[in-house]
């Protein structure tokens, strides 16, 4: 069974420090396999495996989340809770169909570090100065 996962970053460069931040999460997980009896235009029965699957999604997220200067590293130990929509659907129904709504589910994640909108003199595998999320400036 099949796991996916996208999660779609966006630049802010309007402000005098341009960041970077999580804009959308899309993913699904399949459940399982199972068969159906599918009867064609000419009356014929036949049998086909379809799969069963959970989407989820955040949509558009408004304030992006982790949000990092253009030119670091977000890092994170623990990223907390992010809630989304989710639905399920099988491979039989019609393509973009609405699903069965389902509770939200909850996305959280461990030893984050997500670099986008990188320099391109950046050697690939290498980060930028990380962003630790847990740091808090001070004000003093």
């Amino acid at each position: 069974l099949n796991r996916y996962l996208n999660l779609t970053f966006k630049m802010n460069d309007t402000v005098p420090s341009p960041f970077y931040g999580l804009y959308r999460l899309d993913g699904y997980y399949e459940t399982r396999y199972f068969d159906k009896n599918i009867t064609d235009d000419s009356g014929n029965t036949s049998v086909k495996q379809f799969i069963e699957y959970v989407s989820f999604s955040t949509y558009k997220i408004i304030n992006l989340e982790f949000p990092t200067p253009v030119n670091m590293t977000y890092m994170c130990q623990n990223v907390g809770v992010i809630s989304m929509h989710s639905e399920l659907h099988d491979t039989s129904e019609a393509q973009g169909a609405s699903g069965e709504m389902l509770p939200n589910v909850t996305f959280t994640a461990t030893n984050v570090k997500l670099n986008a909108f990188r320099p391109i003199n950046i050697t690939p595998g290498d980060f930028q100065t990380f962003l630790d999320c847990s740091a808090r400036p001070s004000d003093v």
